[in-house]
This record gives structure tokens, sequence and C-alpha cells, in this order.
């Protein structure tokens, strides 16, 4: 599913933040990956979606070598990204950044990913959803991020601390929807997570980024 292959990461091409990075990851992997503030962990997110970061390597996805794709290349492929804090339009109303998030499905498909995401996504049921996402709580914002990022219907998931912002019934749902998402569509997991329950309850392979370098745990 995903071979990452000797990468190097960073902002400048003279001081990477991660070196020599290596790890492969195939159907039914669920990763979790931790470390220390300012380790490298949200350069390895975004070396992943081929966001501003210089990389040097290899990331090879499904057989496709996509190192140097986009991010809107690598969410075409089947890729699929939440950003710490959540990213959304904030001049346009929850309904319409869903609109754009299920835009690369065919209507039937999108019709049934909204009823789903109604399903698992509380502030989708609520009346604050119709107004600009740009007036919404922190927590609501992250709802709406992570139901856009599960819109598109990836395969591999890669997930920057979703549970910030969050808590009590709004960060059980969160778990309980990652949870469904993946038994029911997704493939691969790689969730940057500081919050242990929910790296206990998703993860079945374990990583921290140390030194530079990602070392798996068990």
């Amino acid at each position: 599913m995903l071979t990452i292959h000797n990468v190097f990461a960073g902002y400048l091409k003279d001081q990477p933040i991660l070196e020599a990075v290596s790890i492969s990851l195939v159907d039914g992997d669920r990763l979790s990956v931790t470390g220390e503030n300012g380790a490298g962990k949200t350069t390895f997110v975004r070396a992943l979606a081929g966001e501003k970061t210089w990389v040097k390597g290899s990331v090879i996805f499904q057989g496709e070598e996509v190192t140097g794709f986009d991010s809107w290349r690598r969410i075409r492929a089947g890729m699929g990204f939440y950003m710490q804090g959540g990213e959304v339009f904030g001049r346009l109303s929850g309904p319409e950044n869903m609109k754009i998030a299920l835009s690369g499905l065919d209507l039937k498909e999108a019709r049934q990913m909204q009823d789903w995401l109604h399903a698992h996504i509380p502030i989708m049921g609520l009346n604050t959803f119709q107004g600009k996402a740009g007036n919404f709580s922190g927590g609501e914002r992250a709802q709406l991020a992570l139901g856009m990022t599960l819109a598109g219907k990836p395969s591999l998931l890669v997930l920057d601390e979703p549970s910030a912002g969050l808590s009590g019934a709004n960060l059980d749902a969160a778990k309980a929807g990652i949870r469904s998402y993946m038994d029911e569509f997704g493939k691969v997991l790689i969730l940057v997570e500081q919050n242990h329950s929910l790296i206990r309850e998703l993860c079945n392979r374990h990583v921290v980024v140390r030194k530079k370098r990602l070392e798996e745990l068990y």
C-alpha cells in the first residue's frame, strides 16, 4: 500500500528535519506516530501530503511513485489528510465545505457518503452547521475538517492530532467515526497523536520520531 524509502524532509535543503526515514505499510496497518514537540511529526505528515516541504527519497503509494506529486494529485490517488487544527474554508458554510469535499465522488456515491457522515459527524446534524465555518468553535471546525477528509473516501487516511480541540462527547464521536471509517472504507491509517486512549483503540503498529528518524516500538 505505502512504502517510504530513505526519505529526507524539511523546509530548507541544508537543514533536514527528518533523515533516512523508511517504513512499509500494508492493508490493515494502523500506525501511530508519537514523539516530543518539535521532533518532526508534522513535517512527516506534510511530506506525505506534498505540502510546503523539501523531500528527497521515495514515496510509493499503491505501486505508484508519488514523491513529486502535489497535494491534490495525492488526494486524487486515494490519500486523505487531516492537518492539525482542522483546515476548512472559513467564508463558506458547513454544507458548502462538504459539497467541495464530496465533489470527487459520483452523485450516488456522494449521497451515500453524505448520509454516512451525518450518522458519524455530530456537527452535521446541528443548526450551527448551516453557518459560516469561520464562525465555528475550534471543536466544531475540527469536526467539519475531519468530515471533509473522510468525504473523499481515501484508502490511506493520515490524521495529525485529530483529538486537538475535542473533549467529552465530541472526542468520543470522533474516535468512533474514525474507527467506523477504517472498518468500512479505509485500508491504512497513520495517526499522529498524543492522546494515548485514541492510540490504544485505533492503532496496531507504533513508531516514535526520535533523532530525526522513525523508530518502531512494537
